[in-house]
């Protein structure tokens, strides 16, 4: 893994990451990054294709132009995803933005960060130690599944592997919620008899979605308590549709 003595830091790091994640002239998402993210695959999908541009066009400060809706259509994520993700990696130092123009309009340009690159290595070099490349075991998180169940979601014979990854994210990211609420996971099937309860789309024996766990997870223990639940009432015609009205 080791790179020529010519290159410079970030040549080593960028090389170092490939070949950690197989990264080449396909877009790809490492379980690496999807692992970092904590199930987040879209998020993981867009710092592997940002590494993948990383080296291509590059203008004099070492920046790379890639547009919203270039790397939305790219990655196949929605904007507001990938608007968050940009938020979290400039946050953490592992990206740098800049508006240049090009041909006279502003574009977005990225640059990826030398230091910022290297913590990232170094965290996902700790991962391998400890063995995230091997084959995934059976999910035993009591967080995971207690969203699963809250929302109907556990598949058959607990083979998670029939979910989709835009199923797995969500409901990954509802458990990641809760636990740092530190909230007792064998609260959360509960909720389905609490959503149920509510009616919250005018439909009888509709299911929860992951967001409405973490959402309304406030009402729910009020619930609990026995306490009123102060919410909007529905209007006919959203109810009508299924949908809701906060």
């Amino acid at each position: 893994m080791s790179a020529p003595a010519g290159d410079s830091p970030q040549q080593q790091i960028f090389q170092m990451l490939r070949a950690l994640t197989g990264q080449a002239q396909i877009i790809a998402v490492p379980r690496l990054f999807v692992q970092f993210f904590d199930g987040q695959l879209d998020w993981a999908a867009m710092l592997s294709q940002l590494l993948y541009w990383s080296d291509k066009n590059l203008d004099d400060e070492g920046f790379f132009c890639k547009p919203d809706k270039e790397l939305t259509a790219e990655v196949g994520i929605k904007q507001w995803s990938a608007t968050a993700c940009r938020k979290w990696l400039k946050a953490h130092e592992i990206i740098e933005t800049k508006l240049k123009r090009v041909n006279g309009t502003p574009m977005l340009h990225y640059r990826l960060s030398d230091e910022g690159m290297a913590r990232l290595v170094a965290r996902l070099v700790q991962y391998i130690e400890q063995g995230v490349t091997a084959e995934p075991q059976a999910r035993t998180d009591p967080y995971f599944e207690g969203v699963a169940d809250a929302c109907r979601m556990r598949p058959a014979e607990n083979d998670w592997a029939q979910l989709s990854p835009d199923e797995r994210g969500m409901i990954n990211r509802a458990a990641g919620q809760l636990r740092k609420m530190k909230e007792p996971p064998e609260l959360i099937p509960g909720f389905a008899d609490y959503f149920a309860d509510q009616d919250w789309r005018g439909q009888k024996g509709q299911a929860a979605r992951p967001p409405d766990v973490t959402r309304d997870w406030s009402g729910y223990k009020k619930w609990l308590a026995g306490k009123p639940v102060n919410r909007k009432p529905l209007n006919a015609g959203l109810a009508a549709l299924g949908l809701e009205e906060r």
